[in-house]
């Protein structure tokens, strides 16, 4: 709960994107999902909630999520169109592990 960061890794090789969160009193999760990705391969995160704020406002079953770098802001914006919306978010600086 005081960790509200959702990482994300683009991957361009494989048309995947590998959600994953993590909860000091919960645990952790991953899911894999399938992307149609334009571009290099690049690892994000978000705060969650601000994440689910934006899937809930498209009204959408997919979701468009335009970004230049890990350091850019994203936009969200939902693909059928059916409502003219778009949500910017700022990304979350991640620690580097080495």
């Amino acid at each position: 709960r005081k960790n509200n960061v959702v990482q994300m890794f683009f991957d361009a090789n494989t048309q995947e994107v590998t959600i994953s969160a993590e909860a000091a009193d919960v645990g952790s999760g991953n899911e894999v999902l399938p992307v149609a990705l334009n571009g290099q391969s690049i690892a994000i995160a978000f705060n969650v909630k601000y994440i689910l704020d934006a899937l809930k406002a498209a009204e959408s079953g997919y979701v468009d999520i335009k970004m230049n770098t890990k350091t850019s802001p994203a936009i969200f914006a939902p693909r059928d169109g059916a409502i003219e919306f778009e949500c910017l978010c700022m990304p979350i600086q991640m620690r580097s592990d080495g």
